[in-house]
């Protein structure tokens, strides 16, 4: 009997260790959440554009771009978003302790 292993979706930060604050928190966060819930990589999958995560706290940002086989996070805003969300850091942090569904 086989077993089919959950796919892996690696979430990069485009600047590496220059990334800032905002980046690595939510580099960090999306990386645990497609690890513990992997069938969420099929919603990121099929999300085309980026989206933007600004904090109003610390003035810095950070877009998310979501593909096929990865997801990258870089410095501030890139492209652009579907979506800005503007929030405090411990927004961020508190967002991703919610439970999440895809809406039909």
């Amino acid at each position: 009997m086989t077993t089919d292993a959950p796919a892996r979706y690696p979430v990069t930060l485009y600047d590496g260790p220059e990334a800032n604050g905002v980046a690595t928190i939510v580099g960090t966060l999306l990386s645990q959440n497609f690890e513990r819930f992997p069938d969420r990589v099929n919603i990121a999958r099929r999300i085309s554009r980026p989206l933007t995560i600004v904090s109003t706290d610390t003035k810095a940002a950070c877009t998310i771009v979501l593909g096929t086989d990865n997801a990258v996070v870089f410095n501030d805003v890139v492209g652009r978003p579907s979506v800005t969300v503007y929030a405090t850091v411990d927004q961020i942090l508190d967002v991703s302790q919610l439970p999440m569904k895809q809406a039909d």
